[in-house]
């Protein structure tokens, strides 16, 4: 995964930090590669869809960061804090 290839470029502090959470994204890329790939195939038409709605929010994300848009960072949070809360 080309995530954990960029973290290892990072300052160990960085990886420290990212600590259990990037452990838990990350855990496909310890598993078995031919098992993975069974999977994502299997499930290729939901995988794409998903992905591309992952990419979508991380380029608003960008877009507000980059921006230095602080209102609309933390709109944003705050409607990913609901969601998240509806999961329970």
């Amino acid at each position: 995964m080309r995530l954990v290839v960029a973290v290892v470029g990072l300052q160990a502090v960085s990886v420290a930090l990212a600590a259990r959470g990037f452990k838990d994204t990350t855990r496909i890329a310890a598993a078995d590669p031919a098992m993975w790939t069974e999977i994502l195939l299997g499930n290729r038409d939901a995988i794409v869809d998903s992905l591309a709605a992952f990419r979508r929010a991380v380029e608003e994300l960008e877009r507000l960061i980059a921006a230095g848009d602080g209102a609309g960072i933390q709109a944003l949070l705050a409607r990913l804090k609901t969601q998240r809360e509806a999961l329970q």
